[in-house]
């Protein structure tokens, strides 16, 4: 997906396949490493990408983030840069368990705690102040 910004084109991928994906758990900050599966996935990936003009990718500090990363950056040559605000929100007592009941989401996003969770708000702000820090580097970014 491509968004123009005001700074140039930057493009947003979502890291590959867990186990934990293929099993429907809730991640959030949990740092799981990428199945075959989704390792295979970026390197498929790879055959659009790579006819873009990437001049950086920019990660997440999570494990499954930094995989992805890492693929990309050792086909398409660009550097990798970490930023901790772009982290996966904690969903506290919810990570690790299937998520076919949603109703905790709708109650989390209006600003119900959830037990060691870090609130919406906190989540949001923290994203938004990673997002601007991304915009400030040469476009385009993946």
């Amino acid at each position: 997906m491509s968004q123009e910004s005001l700074f140039g084109p930057f493009y947003f991928m979502r890291h590959g396949q867990t186990e934990w994906n293929s099993k429907f758990l809730l991640m959030g900050s949990q740092d799981i490493s990428l199945s075959s599966q989704g390792k295979f996935q970026i390197h498929q990936a790879l055959i659009h990408l790579s006819s873009l003009k990437i001049s950086a990718i920019v990660s997440s500090p999570l494990v499954r983030c930094l995989e992805t990363s890492n693929i990309l950056s050792a086909h398409l040559k660009k550097p990798i840069i970490v930023i901790d605000q772009l982290k996966e929100c904690c969903l506290g007592k919810f990570e690790g368990h299937r998520h076919a009941d949603t109703s905790w989401f709708i109650k989390w996003k209006k600003g119900e705690y959830m037990e060691g969770s870090e609130t919406y708000g906190e989540f949001s702000k923290r994203v938004v102040e990673g997002v601007r820090k991304v915009l400030t580097f040469p476009a385009p970014v993946l």
